[in-house]
């Protein structure tokens, strides 16, 4: 049996990077709000795109998620293979980039697809600069958290499962609830599949972007990996 072992502090160092993004893109569209909201109401687009770059906020948010991702993945990888008996250096990190770039600009793309909706309310209830400051400060104290507990959640899973498959071993892998899980995450605790199989949430594991947001956001659930029998 081998279970990933990612320190707490890659937890509080994704917050912290997304905290710092929600703090910077939030004193940018700041200070480009219309001075008088109300003029804008109606969510015209053009007001919108002036106000939020939502190209320019993927290319920059992307290679943070990128940069979690990895870390997080890199060492539930590396714990997997001691846990399975084998060297962690072992763990070829350069493997999981090409799957990690395409899952980080999705990840941005949908963080800032959120904001970007969220601002457009703004814009058609004719709310003020410091209306908009003060959901971003909401978005660092809420959101923020709540996003890097999510791809952590998602990133320790991808290591265990391409560590399981660097490994060559024939493995299966284990759905662990985390504390306080959803009804339907507790459902499956204990539930064991191949590790190639999916698990019937539809889940390759927990916290992964082919669940709907309402599964996947927030949760702490982990997965075991042990040898076939």
């Amino acid at each position: 049996m081998a279970q990933p072992k990612v320190p707490d502090s890659h937890v509080k160092e994704a917050e912290r990077q997304l905290a710092e993004f929600f703090k910077t893109q939030g004193a940018v569209v700041a200070a480009k709000w219309p001075d008088d909201g109300k003029a804008h109401a109606g969510r015209s687009s053009k007001a919108l795109s002036d106000v939020f770059d939502l190209a320019r906020w993927n290319r920059v948010l992307a290679p943070t998620i990128f940069g979690i991702a990895l870390a997080v993945a890199t060492a539930a990888g590396r714990s997997i293979l001691a846990g399975l008996g084998l060297s962690a250096d072992d763990y070829d990190a350069e493997r999981t980039h090409e799957w990690l770039t395409e899952h980080a600009a999705g990840v941005a793309a949908g963080i800032n697809g959120a904001t970007r909706f969220a601002l457009a309310d703004a814009l058609d209830s004719g709310a003020s600069a410091g209306d908009v400051r003060e959901m971003f400060g909401l978005f660092i104290e809420y959101r923020a958290p709540r996003a890097a507990r999510t791809e952590v959640t998602a990133a320790t899973g991808f290591g265990v499962r391409e560590a399981g498959q660097q490994s060559g071993q024939e493995l299966t892998k284990t759905w662990i609830t985390g504390s306080n899980p959803r009804k339907s995450h507790a459902a499956i605790n204990g539930e064991t599949v191949g590790l190639k199989d999916t698990f019937s949430n539809g889940a390759r594991w927990p916290g992964d972007s082919r669940l709907d947001d309402k599964e996947r956001s927030n949760c702490n659930c982990s997965m075991r990996v042990d040898k076939a029998t």
